[in-house]
Order: C-alpha cells, then sequence, then structure tokens
C-alpha cells in the first residue's frame, strides 16, 4: 500500500508539568493559577515552587 500524507492533528499547548511519582502531567494550560491537574485519572497536585515547564 503506498504510503499517504497523513493530516496534521493541532493539540493546543499544555502546562505538563509531572505528577511526583506518576506518569500524569497537569492538562491545564500553561501559567495556570492554583493546583496541578490531570483530567483522567491522574488527580490534582500542589505547585511546587521552582517548578519550571520541563521537570
Amino acid at each position: 500500500m503506498p504510503e499517504t500524507e497523513r493530516e496534521r492533528v493541532t493539540i493546543t499547548v499544555l502546562c505538563w508539568i509531572r505528577k511526583p511519582g506518576s506518569e500524569a502531567r497537569c492538562c491545564l494550560p500553561p501559567g495556570h493559577h492554583g493546583d496541578h491537574h490531570h483530567w483522567y485519572g491522574g488527580g490534582h497536585w500542589p505547585r511546587r515552587a521552582g517548578e519550571t515547564q520541563a521537570s
């Protein structure tokens, strides 16, 4: 079967900070206020002092 071009999917930017001790990542917009939150079973967790997008 010949390879075809796939449609591009645009994913909105997310905070994506990882929950400590878990693979869950924050699904809120970057720069949000308050706790981090993962909508699909990851729960919520507090912001940590000094964390960055790359943490």
